[in-house]
């Protein structure tokens, strides 16, 4: 719940710079509608506009200039920039409407709404069935790869071996976040060829709604031998529905070895941790 509502409310936050930053571009002294006509295999734009003569609206069509012209592309990108602050500001009062409407439905909350008569709930009110359930399926299976680990591995906060200080990050604060996941589960895929084959993602998150979310981070892309190992594998997960964007999340060591902990630290709050909640 928390984590949702920070979410609308950054929403809200860019949402509103936007329309000032796209507003900026709007130039008011504009009027008219911008029409066309294909002559000699050309388009020539005209601008229409409303001028009352006697009280009597009459169109008047002057010719701007072809696709190119200053004026023309002036009045279509001032159209661009109205539309877009109009969407924009739809979207902003759907954003507010549903911060305002919008009711927080965890334990604590409910609790304190009910009459006196029932505010000492039994302990199961508090419990949430659907993440307890996501936490049961996972549990003693994150030992799962049977590869063999290096001997220099990286250790994390459970004492689980992993093979890189990527992964100790994210395997850690998905641990501190108390999202349910295992490490390099066996996957099994299909090539574009047809083959079978096992691949190990590095981290196999199942939301509430059963959906997999799938983590890889990678690191060494400088190295062409790693990063076409790693091209192929992302090749092979489009080609069995795991698709960036969607359901695949990549992360990775910046050239020389740096990693930025505190966006992936961001990302798992933000976008994670909403997923397998019922309520946080």
């Amino acid at each position: 719940m928390d984590s949702f509502m920070e979410l609308i409310k950054d929403q809200i936050k860019i949402t509103e710079m936007l329309i000032d930053a796209y507003s900026k571009n709007i130039e008011p002294s504009l009027d008219g509608t911008l029409t066309y006509k294909l002559r000699y295999n050309q388009l020539q734009y005209y601008l229409l506009t409303s001028v009352k003569r006697r009280g009597i609206a009459e169109r008047k069509q002057v010719y701007l200039g072809k696709v190119d012209s200053p004026q023309v592309q002036k009045y279509k990108n001032d159209r661009f920039y109205r539309e877009s602050v109009k969407r924009l500001k739809h979207n902003l009062n759907t954003l507010k409407r549903t911060e305002k409407k919008y009711q927080d439905y965890s334990p604590e909350y409910i609790q304190k709404k009910l009459p006196n008569a029932y505010k000492d709930l039994p302990e199961r009110c508090f419990s949430d069935p659907i993440y307890e359930e996501l936490c049961s399926l996972i549990e003693n299976k994150r030992n799962s790869s049977p590869k063999e680990f290096p001997k220099a591995s990286n250790i994390t906060v459970t004492g689980q071996q992993v093979r890189s200080k990527g992964e100790v990050i994210i395997f850690n604060l998905l641990t501190s976040y108390q999202v349910p996941f295992q490490y390099e589960e066996a996957l099994r895929l299909t090539t574009v060829e047809g083959q079978n084959v096992t691949a190990y993602p590095d981290f196999v998150i199942t939301t509430a709604a059963g959906r997999k979310i799938y983590w890889e981070h990678v690191g060494l892309l400088e190295k062409e031998n790693y990063y076409e190992n790693f091209c192929s594998k992302i090749k092979l997960y489009h080609h069995n529905g795991i698709t960036l964007g969607d359901n695949l999340i990549v992360t990775a060591d910046k050239s020389g070895g740096a990693i930025n902990s505190q966006y992936i630290n961001q990302m798992t709050k933000h976008l994670i941790l909403p997923e397998v909640r019922t309520f946080n």
